[in-house]
């Protein structure tokens, strides 16, 4: 499968599922650290939709609706796009699990969400107060993959 990432977001799901070998080409704002480079196909609000559908990708994920128009361009070029939408926690989940079902790795997304989510709950274990410790308003610790 032959993927194009618009967002910064579905770039990082996709190297989070073991799909980085199938990207193509990503926005300006994918960190590709770590990674095999892909070429740049545009940033997040400007993409050369006549470029995206040159490189003949089988998926072009999207986010949100500030690329709906992007997304309706690639479509009429005969692009297939996925764009999702989250903006809650459990959302992010489920684009999660969405994008993996879409690209074949849906036990790897049900893995990513575990580890979301147990992230998450690190998270709040560690900005919760105890032992009389109260966090500073506006400061949490960050919880790192390694």
């Amino acid at each position: 499968m032959r993927i194009v990432c618009l967002s910064a977001e579905a770039a990082d799901i996709c190297a989070r599922l073991g799909a980085w070998g199938e990207v193509v080409a990503v926005s300006a704002f994918a960190s590709q650290a770590g990674l095999e480079a892909r070429p740049v196909i545009g940033g997040f609000s400007t993409t050369d939709c006549e470029h995206v559908a040159e490189l003949r990708p089988d998926l072009v994920l999207c986010f949100s609706d500030v690329q709906a128009e992007i997304a309706g361009q690639l479509i009429r070029l005969g692009c297939n796009v996925l764009a999702t939408n989250q903006r809650t926690l459990e959302e992010i989940a489920g684009a999660i699990r969405l994008i993996g079902g879409v690209i074949g790795r849906a036990s790897e997304a049900e893995a990513l969400v575990m580890e979301f989510r147990e992230g998450l709950a690190a998270l709040h274990h560690h900005s919760s107060p105890a032992n009389g410790e109260v966090a500073p308003p506006g400061h949490a610790r960050r919880h790192r993959r390694h």
